[in-house]
């Protein structure tokens, strides 16, 4: 015969997880429809609009003006637009480019976009965790005042400064060429020709700029020496046991949201990155559709980021609640 009292003590704690779990859900979805108006207020309340955009002057413009206001939907009201956007997002059609892939599904365009970032964002995420990590585990505890004013210097020097020196580079070795000292490199220049070597030195930059390093590695370090100075590890320690798992096993719930909150500044760098490297990626699209008022495309790349950064949260925060069920009542 089933007991109902052991019944209801087991009841308790999954009750607390779907409750914590239904809120994390819940922030994921308002963090989308608000990611969603907020770039739709700011689109359309920028000067100019996609025709615009067109190449075309004058009279003749203004002749077909109406009619491209009717069939863009640039005609109706700021909410009806938004209402309309999102009618249509729910079936998985997010329109077409009017501008800069005229006429191709903006989901497609899309997919294909953050296909092409995802492979300079993982690895720049593993990079700048696993760097972070390393050097953590090395400073904690220890007197490394110089490694940490290293790691801030470095990690505080915005994106666009790393690409500028990247620049100041390719001018360097151009001019070495012109003297005849050296033949043209394949990966020159590097910010533009594409290349191994340019990929690598993107994801570098994105793994160390914009304070990506300073930050992580300072939390990472109070984590472990927290862990370290624990009961557990020093009875672990006692026991003659090794005591780099345990720590390990207990700094990852750190190391996961770690990672997932670094997704939000990455993913706002890969604009910069990518459109100064001449960049096939989404953050080039961005950019791109944003300065050419392409508001569907602008929308549905946006749409993909957010997706992308309230994703990550959200598995981190899924992880937290079942690796630790201390987190069970934390905020989201």
């Amino acid at each position: 015969m089933a007991d109902p009292v052991r019944g209801a003590q087991l009841a308790k704690p999954l009750q607390r997880l779907f409750i914590a779990l239904t809120g994390r859900i819940l922030a994921f979805a308002g963090a989308i429809v608000g990611t969603i108006f907020l770039l739709q207020f700011l689109l359309w309340s920028a000067p100019g609009d996609p025709i615009d955009m067109l190449p075309l002057y004058g009279s003749e413009l203004e002749r077909i003006r109406p009619e491209l206001e009717r069939l863009w939907g640039l005609d109706l009201p700021p909410f009806q637009r938004i209402m309309q956007f999102f009618a249509h997002a729910i079936q998985g059609d997010l329109g077409e480019s009017l501008i800069v892939h005229k006429g191709q599904p903006v989901a497609t365009v899309t997919s294909k976009a953050w296909a092409h970032s995802i492979r300079i964002l993982v690895p720049a995420l593993i990079l700048s965790l696993a760097l972070s990590l390393l050097i953590a585990w090395h400073t904690a505890g220890r007197r490394a005042a110089s490694v940490r004013v290293s790691i801030q210097i470095v990690s505080i020097l915005p994106i666009f400064l790393f690409i500028c020196l990247i620049i100041q580079w390719d001018d360097y070795v151009w001019s070495l060429i012109q003297q005849d000292k050296i033949e043209r490199p394949s990966w020159f220049p590097l910010h533009i020709q594409e290349s191994p070597i340019r990929n690598a030195v993107a994801v570098a930059i994105l793994a160390v700029g914009s304070n990506c390093l300073a930050e992580v590695h300072s939390t990472l370090e109070n984590a472990i020496l927290r862990v370290r100075d624990s009961g557990f590890v020093t009875a672990a320690r006692a026991r003659g046991e090794r005591v780099w798992p345990h720590i390990l096993r207990n700094i990852l719930p750190e190391i996961v949201h770690l990672g997932a909150s670094r997704v939000v500044l990455m993913t706002g760098g890969l604009v910069i990155l990518e459109h100064i490297f001449n960049m096939n990626g989404a953050g080039a699209k961005i950019w791109t559709s944003c300065v050419r008022r392409d508001y569907p495309l602008a929308l549905g790349l946006v749409l993909g980021a957010a997706l992308l950064v309230c994703s990550c949260r959200l598995a981190a925060d899924v992880f937290r609640l079942l690796w630790d069920p201390r987190a069970k009542w934390a905020k989201p």
